[in-house]
């Protein structure tokens, strides 16, 4: 049997492949983390972008600037996240995310963005947050247009009362009409109970500077009994929304009575069953000193 042996140009040949492998290898790895890439960059059909969603309508309470006050609801997507806006008077007030352009900076703003008269937003309050909702907590006044106190945020759709030593006015609200100006019933009161308990404009007041709105809290009762209506807390005020502070007692009414949204509700009833909150002066403290009490029931609710 004869051997066959390998010439030196064998030997080199076989040289020159083994030399060649780690540049193929390279170049096939090279591909695949190109293919790989491209897969991560390109949403295919069966891995579609999850579409871009919020609640139905955000709840503003309590600015100083009460213009900013309202209910807005959704109109759309800005920036990776839902916008909501509301008009009133030929104006357009906006609930929005973006990047501020100034830091660079994801922010969450109250803003008005008609063009009626002004040639730029007019900024009220912002709180920086990447968050996919407005955040109920941390909102800061802008120098030029937004006023103190801040404003409470809320994504629930109800506003409540604050009333410690007037139990059947005290509770939560959902509103029942979709006026310029809105009618709030107390849950659970709903069309066809004895007792229907309103946060309602009653009427215009007379003599009033600027023909004042009269906003009450009221249990209008059956709406049929004759002198059922039972006055718990007025306030005169031309804005659209109830105002917050300073309600009046009437004749019905006991203490005072301060409107919060869902989440200092919650926060101001967890607070006062761990005793810091047993007397109305502790509840309207932690209400009109939202800057603090934005941390504190921003805590808890965490």
């Amino acid at each position: 049997m004869s051997t066959i042996r390998p010439t030196a140009t064998d030997a080199s040949a076989g040289l020159m492949g083994i030399q060649a492998m780690p540049t193929f290898i390279d170049n096939v790895l090279n591909r695949v983390n190109s293919i790989v890439t491209d897969l991560q960059l390109t949403p295919s059909r069966s891995r579609q972008t999850a579409p871009i969603s919020g609640p139905p309508s955000v709840l503003v309470l309590g600015s100083g600037s009460a213009e900013a006050d309202g209910v807005y609801s959704r109109a759309g997507a800005r920036e990776g996240a839902m916008q909501y806006k509301r008009r009133f008077k030929e104006k357009e007030y906006t609930v929005c995310r973006s990047r501020s352009q100034q830091t660079g900076k994801t922010k969450w703003w109250i803003c008005r963005t008609d063009r009626n008269e002004i040639k730029q937003d007019i900024d009220f309050y912002n709180v920086e947050s990447s968050s996919p909702i407005p955040p109920p907590f941390g909102w800061q006044m802008k120098a030029v247009k937004g006023k103190e106190p801040i404003p409470m945020v809320s994504t629930k759709a109800s506003i409540c009362v604050l009333a410690p030593t007037c139990e059947t006015a005290c509770g939560e609200y959902l509103r029942v009409s979709d006026e310029s100006t809105y009618t709030w019933r107390k849950k659970g009161e709903q069309k066809g109970t004895q007792s229907k308990v309103e946060i309602r404009v009653a009427s215009k007041a007379e003599g009033a500077e600027g023909e004042e709105d009269k906003w009450e809290i009221v249990d209008v009762g059956d709406g049929k009994s004759a002198g059922a209506k039972v006055l718990f807390y007025a306030k005169l005020t031309n804005a659209t929304m109830p105002p917050s502070n300073h309600w009046i007692a009437k004749a019905d009414g006991v203490g005072d009575a301060t409107l919060v949204t869902k989440e200092v509700f919650d926060g101001a009833k967890i607070l006062n069953g761990m005793g810091f909150s047993d007397t109305a002066r502790n509840i309207k403290v932690i209400c009109e000193a939202r800057g603090s009490a934005d941390k504190a029931v921003g805590l808890l609710l965490k």
